[in-house]
């Protein structure tokens, strides 16, 4: 029996509008509304909500008789792309034939299903001269000094085809837009921010690009303005990543493409991120670290302290957002290679030595080796989301507070290593290298204390609401750890009054010792030497700081004065980094609403604040010059190219150096400091390389 053609029509009419952009590039649920409005995903995330039209053809029969009207058929939709969108398809082609027979046939799927896609390029397309600023940029940033990051050979492509990533094969495209996703971020182009700013303290700014100008700084609005357009850049990354395939087939550019992507999430979404990226950029890292054709990537000296930095970052970064480390151990040595020495051996060496550029390198790694120790063994038996579901090992968080406390003392002493010499130095580029020094070491200890002191409060309370079998436990050490450990029982018994009491002591230790390292933190913070830096190591941390400073209020552990000094500091911060992102957490009014109520009770006076910055900072006012460019190319892979530039002559009112006295137990006096003459990139590529501040207009 034949169909009504009404019903036909009805069921027509009924069809589900296509998904948006935004929801199809994360593989979500999109509820779409009618007239043009956007979906409720979209108007969350305060996104515009697009929705590329999909040419969907029919399937195609396997007979050599329909093979040329296939082909006719396929290249009837194929006359309505843009040139950019031709291009890529014509380099997809010229892939297919160079490719062995499996990546091939690969490449060729996902050509024919990139063909009719309206891209978000093509509806905003970027001119090449703010492709060339912004590849040109992407060295003054953190994320350039991962030796996984092929920059040069992605600059030199580009360069060769006219700054078009879409003349590129597949995977170096991909690399190229999330090179120009990242600098997106930070450059001060007027197609990016617009060129109707009226503020004139953002007009100042914009003029000289130098933090100096003005105290307490705040750059939202030019964040505000930059955030629609970052997005789409970001989302385009994420859909020709996941069009090519960058997770399946292991290389350099797929693995520095994860990298970057892992960044854009983790910053942009700060509480949902699922790492994906993250596990996928160390597949690829450890795909290529196990074949000997990338063994020059891997190697870790005093002078290339990259790898570890990284370990380092993605570890406390992890713990605080209680995931699981994305890397193992072997990990570790597979990419660092040989353990360093122990963290004791390697402070008396630096207190006993003279205090010089190589013995300071060489201490980095035995600290952030030590670190990273730290924060596996908090995340597999204190705070991870393994431990959280067993019993607390009480004689785990007495050793492991116990560590941290050394640790502390052990970054007093490297602080004051570090401040001694920064004065001393003869080049410019070295200062700012050292202060980024102080920050990144001084993000240790609050990045261990911090998730366990919110572990400690978690079970404190699940054990005031009646799961107390679930917050004191043992690991049965000694005969330490609570009520399990002293009857032999493998498992936790309900707590009493004695253990609960024994618990609170513990975590009031460990509240106090968060919070003096978080008003440590923020006084490195002003010290960073560019606004780049800043706004690229990722924000999470200032949140995180401001809610411990917020949520434990009523303690004695700091003054009034020192809680209102670090949340004004914290305030600064996110008003900087708005620079960069938009803050969408409420922060900024939390923290001002904390700070009224500081001052209406104390009456503080506010004063302004500003992060101390040297004249030869980075100016992000334009495209790099091409000669500029060419130096910092000798600078990043000549390691002698500037072999002079550690010229520190120590006079004799500088010869030595006293740290704490409990430090190990003894005074810990260096020798004399000759200098810093052999050493010529060390800092500068150890603590996330402040290398490009080097003043590239000198002879």
């Amino acid at each position: 029996m034949s169909k009504d053609p009404t019903q036909t029509s009805a069921v027509t009419k009924r069809k589900k509008p296509p998904a948006c952009d935004y929801c199809k590039a994360r593989r979500v649920i999109c509820h779409p509304q009618p007239d043009g409005k956007p979906c409720p995903r979209c108007v969350e995330k305060e996104v515009v909500c697009t929705t590329t039209p999909t040419v969907r053809r029919k399937p195609q029969r396997r007979h050599a008789d329909n093979t040329e009207p296939t082909a006719a058929a396929d290249a009837a939709p194929s006359t309505s792309k843009s040139c950019s969108s031709g291009a890529s398809q014509r380099q997809a082609g010229q892939q297919n034939a160079e490719a062995p027979p499996v990546v091939a046939s690969v490449s060729s799927r996902e050509s024919t299903r990139i063909g009719p896609v309206l891209s978000w390029r093509d509806a905003h397309p970027l001119p090449a001269p703010l492709i060339e600023e912004l590849i040109k940029v992407f060295p003054y940033l953190p994320q350039s000094q991962l030796p996984i990051v092929p920059y040069h050979r992605i600059h030199d492509k580009l360069e060769a085809c006219g700054w078009n990533p879409s003349q590129l094969d597949a995977h170096s495209c991909v690399l190229a837009h999330c090179i120009v996703a990242v600098t997106a971020r930070v450059s001060t182009h007027p197609m990016l921010i617009g060129a109707d700013v009226t503020d004139t303290q953002l007009l100042e700014f914009l003029s000289s690009g130098n933090l100096m100008i003005t105290p307490g700084l705040d750059l939202r609005e030019l964040g505000r303005r930059r955030d629609t357009i970052c997005r789409g850049l970001h989302d385009e990354a994420c859909w020709l990543a996941r069009e090519a395939g960058i997770t399946i087939y292991t290389s350099e550019e797929n693995a520095a493409s994860c990298y970057l992507l892992d960044f854009l999430e983790s910053s942009t979404h700060s509480y949902d991120s699922s790492l994906s990226w993250s596990a996928a950029m160390m597949w690829h890292v450890r795909a290529l670290a196990e074949s000997e054709d990338h063994s020059n990537l891997f190697s870790v000296n005093y002078r290339r302290l990259h790898w570890p930095v990284h370990l380092f970052d993605c570890a406390l970064l992890s713990i605080g957002s209680g995931r699981s480390l994305p890397f193992t151990e072997h990990d570790e040595r597979l990419i660092c290679g040989l353990p360093p020495i122990d963290i004791e051996t390697a402070t008396i060496t630096l207190a006993t030595e003279p205090l010089t550029g190589k013995s300071i390198g060489e201490f980095i790694y035995p600290f952030l080796s030590h670190v990273i120790k730290l924060v596996r063994s908090s995340s597999e038996n204190l705070v991870g989301p393994y431990a959280r579901r067993q019993p607390l090992d009480e004689a785990m968080l007495t050793s492991h507070l116990c560590a941290v406390e050394a640790l502390q003392k052990t970054c007093v002493f490297l602080h004051a290593c570090i401040e001694s010499a920064i004065p001393r130095v003869k080049r410019n580029w070295a200062r700012p290298a050292l202060a980024n020094g102080l920050f990144i070491t001084s993000l240790a200890v609050p990045g261990l204390l911090i998730p366990l002191h919110r572990e400690l409060k978690r079970r404190l309370a699940a054990d005031s609401s009646g799961g107390g079998g679930d917050a004191v436990g043992t690991g049965g050490h000694d005969g330490v750890g609570g009520l399990s450990s002293m009857t032999g029982i493998g498992h936790a018994l309900p707590s009493t009054d004695y253990a609960r009491r024994r618990l609170e002591l513990l975590q009031r230790q460990v509240r106090a010792l968060a919070l003096r390292a978080v008003v440590e933190a923020t006084r490195r913070a002003r010290d960073l030497p560019s606004l780049p830096y800043m706004t690229h190591l990722q924000n999470t941390r200032f949140e995180e700081w401001l809610q411990m400073l917020v949520d434990e209020s009523e303690g004695c552990d700091i003054s009034p004065l020192e809680r209102y000094e670090t949340l004004e500091r914290i305030a600064d911060l996110f008003k900087l980094d708005g620079f960069a992102w938009v803050e969408r957490s409420g922060a900024i009014s939390l923290v001002e609403s904390e700070m009224a109520y500081l001052q209406a009770q104390h009456h503080f006076v506010p004063h302004s604040w500003r992060p101390d910055a040297w004249a030869d900072e980075m100016l992000v006012d334009g495209a790099l010059e091409d000669q500029a460019l060419g130096n910092e190319t000798a600078a990043l892979g000549d390691e002698d190219a500037f072999g002079d530039m550690w010229e520190m002559p120590m006079g004799d009112d500088h010869t030595s150096l006293v740290p704490p006295e409990d430090f190990l137990g003894q005074a810990i006096v260096p020798g004399t400091t000759p200098g810093m003459v052999d050493d010529p990139q060390m800092l500068g590529q150890s603590f996330l390389q402040a290398d490009t501040h080097l003043d590239f207009t000198m002879s």
